[in-house]
């Protein structure tokens, strides 16, 4: 009973996605057998072999959805419907896919992946039975401002680089194609999803105000003025007599005895007193200066890191929900597969989130970003 349900979810997804769009050559690399699965192949015309005449169909019309087990064929009656998968095989051409009829199992059709140099699918051929005729399935090249639109918005390989995990804060990745792991299923993304991965490095700054406490000012010491002048009374009386001897006059003897006094007390010559006014009063006003209002300001900052995923979902009634999924970093790990290639997926980054939850973001050999994995949901990045 639940393998009839989980057969007929697949084929609803299969029949739900088929309906949108066609897959076009440029949309997907088929590298390995299991790049196929999950994928669902939508052509937009189909010719049988000698006749010229090729059919134009609408898009969804005709599909072709691989899972691990099963091949779902969405079309006419004569070829529509659900055929077990009994191997699949590299080819010349590319992939062919042995179906296995379990009610006669020498009567084995297939389906045909005819790949370019690229690794693209240009087209698929399909034979119901032994007895059946092929028939080819053309898909369409994408159009070239298309081509640069999709460009401009996604993420291509080669793209992000990112050298160490502290490189990461601030990247942007907008992925070009969704695997659901679990249910087997690859789904096109296109700019109207909105979907877009982040890493976010968010800083908080705390204040915590204190008055500063008032300070007792000094009482100002009184000069010693009296003491000055009686000093200089005491040396005119002194020298008074020697003066009037001299022939000098009263102003002459105290601008003398003045002078005496004044050179006690050497001073900074202006230069040099200008030079320090300049430059250290300035730095000595400004550290003895009290804060704004006389509050002492305390600052703490402290750092949080974040993996964010924002997409647009489509329910099942049709309407549309915004959706956003937040991950607290608590860590990232580091792992390499030292014999994977330079053009693969060689560097693994184990984050650690917060519930023991990971995500795991994939890196080529040369260090930049092939793909992303959270929740079971695998994102990958145009060019894959």
């Amino acid at each position: 009973m639940r393998l009839i349900l989980l057969a007929v979810f697949f084929f609803i997804s299969f029949k739900a996605a088929s309906q949108e769009t066609f897959s076009h050559i440029n949309e997907r690399t088929f590298k390995d057998p299991t790049d196929l699965i999950g994928y669902n192949f939508r052509p937009f015309k189909m010719e049988i072999p000698g006749n010229y005449n090729p059919t134009m169909v609408k898009a969804g019309e005709y599909s072709f959805g691989i899972t691990r087990g099963r091949l779902y064929v969405n079309g006419n009656r004569e070829i529509e419907g659900l055929y077990e998968i009994n191997n699949i095989e590299p080819a010349n051409y590319g992939y062919r896919i042995l179906l296995l009829n379990s009610r006669n199992p020498s009567d084995r059709g297939h389906l045909k992946i005819i790949l370019n140099k690229y690794a693209e699918a240009e087209s698929v051929i399909f034979k119901k039975g032994k007895k059946g005729q092929e028939v080819i399935f053309h898909l369409p090249d994408a159009k070239k401002n298309v081509l640069d639109q999709e460009k401009k918005y996604f993420t291509d390989l080669g793209e992000i680089t990112v050298e160490h995990s502290d490189s990461l804060w601030g990247q942007r990745i907008f992925p070009y194609i969704r695997i659901d792991q679990q249910a087997n299923i690859q789904s096109r993304l296109y700019e109207v999803d909105s979907t877009v991965i982040t890493f976010e490095e968010v800083i908080t700054i705390k204040e915590k105000k204190k008055k500063r406490p008032k300070t007792k000012k000094k009482p100002k010491t009184k000069k010693k003025k009296k003491r000055k002048k009686e000093k200089v009374e005491e040396e005119e009386e002194e020298w008074g007599s020697l003066a009037e001897m001299n022939g000098e006059n009263k102003e002459e003897k105290i601008e003398e005895i003045v002078q005496k006094v004044t050179e006690k007390k050497p001073r900074v010559p202006i230069e040099e007193e200008s030079q320090l006014e300049k430059s250290d009063l300035e730095e000595i006003d400004k550290a003895a200066a009290p804060e704004k209002d006389g509050v002492v300001v305390k600052r703490k900052v402290t750092k949080k890191y974040y993996v964010k995923v924002k997409t647009i979902v489509k329910n099942e009634n049709r309407t549309i929900e915004k959706k956003t999924l937040s991950f607290l970093v608590k860590g990232i790990d580091e792992r390499e597969d030292t014999s994977a290639k330079s053009n693969e997926e060689r560097f693994q980054l184990s984050i650690k989130s917060k519930g023991k939850k990971e995500l795991y973001l994939y890196l080529n050999g040369d260090r930049t970003v092939s793909s992303i994995e959270i929740e079971g949901i695998k994102y990958l990045v145009r060019g894959h």
